[in-house]
């Protein structure tokens, strides 16, 4: 937006809108969170809920709101996570980092991911690029902060509640 309100023509191709596309039409497609990356371009990562599971999209925007054809494949990278992202860092080396939540059969985990700057998961952070951790509280939890320190570590901070109230749970993890 410009400096009195109205939305920069120069950005995108709508008159100051981008509209972002995820790689799937299926009707549970959200846009979960942007962040700004790497000079200012748009990093956006968004979300799609099927029978199987959860698919995770990045893209990244350069600054005129054009898709930055060098991240992932044409601007857009996808993985099938298996959770709903609620935080997203970035660390040292530009790798993204998003943490989430993984519900199987009504039991929530905490969920990490690690993308390459260039887009695909990083296969040499947890599990093929995830770590998957039990939560040792059970209940309703949601990703409230992420914050990558400057050594690699990933802390994440979730909120819950249960029947004996609400509580925080402040969990980390090792970079590789």
């Amino acid at each position: 937006y410009n400096s009195d309100g109205s939305p920069d023509a120069t950005f995108g191709a709508h008159n100051g809108v981008v509209k972002v596309t995820l790689p799937f039409s299926f009707p549970f497609s959200t846009v979960d969170f942007a962040q700004f990356v790497d000079g200012g371009k748009q990093l956006v990562v968004g979300s799609t809920g099927f029978a199987g599971g959860t698919e995770v999209s990045l893209a990244l925007y350069n600054l005129s709101g054009s898709l930055d054809r060098s991240f992932g494949t044409d601007g857009v990278e996808s993985f099938d996570a298996g959770f709903i992202p609620g935080q997203m860092g970035v660390d040292a080396s530009g790798r993204i980092v998003i943490s989430g939540i993984q519900s199987i059969n009504g039991v929530q985990k905490l969920a990490v991911a690690r993308y390459l700057s260039d887009g695909p998961i990083d296969t040499s952070f947890g599990n093929g690029g995830m770590i998957v951790e039990a939560s040792p509280i059970t209940g309703d939890l949601q990703p409230v902060d992420l914050v990558v320190r400057p050594d690699g570590h990933v802390i994440v901070l979730d909120t819950g509640t249960n029947a004996q109230g609400t509580y925080s749970l402040i969990a980390g993890f090792a970079p590789s």
